[in-house]
Parts: C-alpha cells; sequence; structure tokens
C-alpha cells in the first residue's frame, strides 16, 4: 500500500467521519459533526464498499490490512446498521465531539470555542436525523433507554457543564448562549425517545453468525463467538511459583 494511497483513504475516511477524526486530533474536522441523514450514510456504505474492493487487491502490509479489517467490519455491520437502531449512534457522538477537544487541549480556548460553537449550531440538526432515520422495528427498547438516560442530561451537560471547560468568563458566557438551542433540541429528543422505547420492537442482539463475522473480519480473531464463548468457559489452571522460578533465583544456589 503506497503512501498515496494510505493518504487518500485517510483523507476520505476523515472528511465522511469528522467527528472521528477530530478525536484522534484532526484538527481541519473540529467544527463539525458531518452529515447524518439517511442519504449520507447510504452514500458511505457504497464509498466503503468500493474502497474495499480497491484495497484487496493491494498486496498485503500492515497499513493495508488494518484498512481493510476497517472496512471488512463497517460492511458486515451494514446488516445490523446502527443508525437505525441505537440512539446512541447520535448523542453519543455529540457529548464525545463536545467535550473532546477541551479535554486533548490542542487548540487555544478561544479556537476551541469558535469550533465547538459551530458544532453547537449542528446539534438541533443532528438530533432531528436521528429522529428520522431511528426505526423502531428495528430498536431496542433496552437499547433506547438506556441512551434515553444520557440524553436528560444533555441540558445540564450543554449549559452547566460544557462552559466550565474555559476558564474565560467571555468564553463561558459565549458557549452557554450558543447552547441554549442545543439544550431545547436534547429536550424534544428526550421526549422522542420516551415515545421510542414504548414502540420499539427490534432485539438487542445482533446473533452469533453476525457476532463472529466481525471478530474474524474486524477484529482479525482466528476464531468466531462460539469458540471464544468456548475459551471463556474452560477452567484455568492457577500459576504458582515454584521458589526456583523466582527473579535471581538460580538452581542449587546456597540459602
Amino acid at each position: 500500500m503506497t503512501t498515496d494511497t494510505l493518504a487518500s483513504f485517510l483523507s476520505w475516511y476523515f472528511d465522511r467521519h469528522p467527528a472521528h477524526a477530530a478525536g484522534v486530533g484532526s484538527l481541519p474536522h473540529y467544527s463539525t459533526f458531518g452529515d447524518f441523514s439517511a442519504a449520507a450514510f447510504e452514500q458511505r456504505a457504497r464509498e466503503k464498499e468500493a474502497w474495499l474492493a480497491e484495497l484487496e487487491t493491494l498486496p498485503r502490509s500492515v497499513d493495508r490490512d488494518l484498512a481493510v479489517s476497517v472496512l471488512r467490519g463497517a460492511s458486515a455491520m451494514e446488516a445490523w446498521p446502527g443508525w437505525r437502531r441505537d440512539p446512541h449512534e447520535y448523542s453519543g457522538m455529540i457529548f464525545f465531539g463536545l467535550l473532546g477537544p477541551f479535554l486533548h487541549g490542542l487548540l487555544p480556548e478561544a479556537e476551541l470555542v469558535t469550533s465547538t460553537v459551530a458544532k453547537l449550531r449542528e446539534v438541533p440538526s443532528v438530533l432531528a436525523a436521528a429522529e428520522a432515520n431511528l426505526d423502531p422495528s428495528l430498536a431496542s427498547s433496552l437499547v433506547v433507554l438506556r441512551t434515553l438516560g444520557q440524553v436528560r442530561t444533555g441540558r445540564s451537560f450543554l449549559l452547566d457543564q460544557l462552559p466550565l471547560q474555559v476558564s474565560s468568563p467571555e468564553l463561558r458566557a459565549t458557549l452557554a448562549e450558543a447552547a441554549g438551542p442545543a439544550a431545547d433540541a436534547f429536550d424534544r429528543h428526550s421526549a422522542f425517545l420516551e415515545d421510542l422505547a414504548v414502540r420499539a420492537g427490534g432485539d438487542w442482539r445482533m446473533g452469533e453468525k453476525l457476532y463472529s463475522t466481525v471478530l474474524q473480519d474486524k477484529e482479525c480473531s482466528a476464531t468466531g463467538r462460539r469458540s471464544c464463548t468456548s475459551a471463556a468457559r474452560t477452567p484455568t489452571r492457577r500459576w504458582r511459583p515454584s521458589s526456583s522460578s523466582w527473579p535471581g533465583r538460580r538452581t542449587g544456589a546456597r540459602r
């Protein structure tokens, strides 16, 4: 895998997944969450398949194999689309995407606030996309309720906790003002999830076949779910060090 091919793949991946890119320190992606419309998810899936087909033809290398494992895992998960099943795909990304840059501290406070304000403006549209995309026939009430607990903290996080990440009173006020519409969107989203939890009829379990595929194709495991479960249940023999195995101990040494 040439350097140009790797750079092209990473550029594509980061542009299509800006929240992940920002999380690993890509400063050009600090100011947006990206497109969460159904059309964007479907377009990304097609592009991932195209990249996978291209990279699978290349000679094996560490970089190539890592990229292929990521793409194969994503391809397998198309049978279990989180963007239609799990509201955490949206709200979790918002929480992490807003707080992460302050934890990393890669930019001065003023620049962090500017990029955060830009993302706060996107929060209502991201949550609206979640409400349009989530399918009650696929979503599990257990998963929805888990996310609902987090979403209910959205207003407090945005208005009380996020401004505390900066020391300047003026910048705190800027964040609090920009967070108002986002907090309102979280309130609306909480009500949506309460209703979705009642209507949700999906299963939270992906099943052995898909889980085994993810283990083998994405995690590069030599075994599937059944073998992993069997190994986890197999009793292990507790190792007891003998006096001869202690560091510095030599066989036959005098006491």
